[in-house]
């Protein structure tokens, strides 16, 4: 891509207190655009007030923060939603990923802005039985996460070229590194030696470094061949789950101690957990979610974004395991 600085071009992020946007924020204004952030209500925002960034906070489905998001934006990467809350009701979702999703197309066609980038995720593919899955792989949702994310897709591709707003849909894998506090877990679990998996650990996993994928998201926001495209953002490579855990803890420098429990029988137990809980409003114990990282087959084609994007995926596997568990270090998180 071009570093030319972009003087002037105003961009809008939502979610931009959250880790991808935080990352993405900050490499746009590094690459000279404007950047107006968006945030929650109640998002933390001390990262981003260290930007120098303009700052909105409010809902999604408040019309006069979405107006004063949009004035004279150029363009809107569209990063919020409804992620890993276990214990939120189905009708949350539906209401931040496919309604907002669908208002805050419509209003920024209406303000006229020019593109739209749309964060969806590699994961409305669900289980991959013969990988790799590409963008024509049909799509398997099998949660509400993944549902509303595959009608925000559509309500995103849908507005391609209405009232001049090109629009596009980006993919990505399992993202991780400095700053993801969800990876944190499973990196912590390792380092200190004993880590519980569930099956075999030979199912694929295809993460993708923040750094490539924030640069994905600016390719496509500059290239004339995305729009009305979606494209799938992961790493360099894809290895069995027993291989990443083996770099954390090379990475980590211990000798690791796994145990292995039954995939099939704790997804179940996992579902159960995970519907009761959420009568409480309360995280369950343990999530389907995360279960299906140790049961589900995630590996991915990305040579549409190679070829039409020019994307190059810069962080391998060990490189990006040290720079995370460096930073979770240096942190105090292990």
């Amino acid at each position: 891509m071009n570093d030319t600085l972009l003087d002037g071009r105003l961009v809008a992020v939502t979610g931009a207190s959250g880790f991808i946007g935080a990352a993405l924020c900050a490499k746009l204004k590094e690459r000279g655009f404007i950047v107006r952030a968006f945030a929650g209500p109640h998002s933390d925002i001390t990262l981003l007030r260290t930007m120098g960034l303009e700052i909105i906070q409010g809902g999604l489905r408040d019309s006069s923060a979405i107006a004063q998001l949009l004035e004279g934006a150029e363009g809107v990467f569209h990063l919020a939603g409804v992620t890993g809350h276990t214990f939120k009701l189905d009708t949350e979702y539906w209401d931040v990923n496919c309604t907002a999703t669908k208002e805050l197309l419509q209003a920024a066609a209406g303000k006229g802005v020019k593109r739209f980038i749309f964060c969806s995720t590699a994961d409305v593919h669900g289980h991959i039985p013969n990988p790799p899955a590409n963008e024509d792989t049909p799509l398997a949702t099998d949660d509400i996460y993944q549902i509303t994310k595959e009608h925000g897709e559509q309500a995103a591709l849908a507005a391609n070229g209405k009232k001049g707003m090109k629009t596009t849909v980006i993919r990505p894998s399992k993202v991780y590194g400095p700053g993801d506090m969800r990876g944190l877990a499973i990196f912590k679990g390792i380092a200190g030696g004993s880590f519980t998996m569930y099956g075999d650990g030979e199912n694929s996993i295809h993460p993708v470094y923040i750094s490539d994928l924030v640069e994905a998201l600016i390719l496509a926001y500059e290239s004339e061949k995305a729009p009305g495209q979606a494209y799938i953002i992961a790493g360099q490579e894809s290895v069995t789950l027993n291989k990443m855990v083996q770099i954390i803890a090379g990475t980590a420098e211990v000798e690791l101690h796994a145990r292995h429990l039954p995939g099939v029988l704790f997804r179940a137990y996992s579902s159960v957990c995970q519907t009761v809980c959420s009568f409480f409003s309360v995280e369950p114990p343990i999530s389907r979610r995360y279960v299906d990282i140790f049961v589900k087959n995630h590996s991915y084609s990305i040579k549409k974004a190679v070829s039409e994007l020019g994307y190059q995926p810069k962080v391998g596997l060990e490189q990006g395991a040290r720079l995370t568990y460096d930073w979770y270090r240096d942190k105090g998180l292990i």
